[in-house]
């Protein structure tokens, strides 16, 4: 008899937060486990999406735009949601020889406190079904070694969904301070 090992796929469904009630749910998803072990390999070979948001506060600690992103020319990203909102997306300025972010030093990164939004939810990624409802999935580039499948009691879902939820609410404050004192128009 044969058995089969679990593995971590990409898109592989962790939890859903629930932004109106601020309550997560594991229900019907993969248990993980997952401790960050600062290897950088996210930092490393991947292009991060970086918002007018991101740069803003990235800015506001004194560094420039031409430190910031590769390019001054942004892609738009379609609306995925009904809200229909249309946010411009930047790269990530990279080391042109070791194509690792250029705020990686020693394996640590000189701006974590305020890392781009992309970077702290990493090794995650965030879908949004609907204005309320996020569905959070291990990342599309599934690079990150230290995430494992594990037993449902041994499971640390809850723990990072919960921080996931802090960390869209800190940024959606964020954005709505930015509108506040710049207006809508980025």
């Amino acid at each position: 008899m044969r058995v089969g090992l679990p593995v971590i796929e990409a898109g592989m469904v962790i939890g859903i937060i629930n932004l109106k009630t601020k309550k997560v749910s594991v229900e019907g998803s993969t248990s993980i486990k997952f401790a960050c072990a600062s290897t950088a390999e996210c930092c490393s070979n991947l292009k991060i999406p970086v918002t007018d948001f991101d740069i803003k506060r990235i800015e506001d600690q004194g560094y420039g735009i031409d430190q910031i992103v590769e390019s001054l020319s942004p892609e738009l990203r379609l609306p995925k949601t009904e809200s229909g909102n249309i946010e411009k997306n930047y790269w990530m300025k990279r080391n042109p020889f070791s194509n690792t972010c250029t705020f990686l030093e020693d394996n640590l990164c000189k701006i974590h406190e305020f890392k781009p939004f992309g970077c702290s939810v990493f090794p995650f990624s965030l879908k949004y079904e609907s204005m309320d409802l996020v569905s959070i999935k291990i990342h599309p580039s599934n690079l990150c070694k230290t995430i494992s499948v594990s037993l449902p009691e041994e499971a640390d879902n809850k723990k990072h969904l919960n921080i996931l939820l802090a960390a869209i609410l800190e940024e959606e404050a964020f954005r709505a301070q930015y509108f506040e004192k710049y207006g809508f128009d980025l």
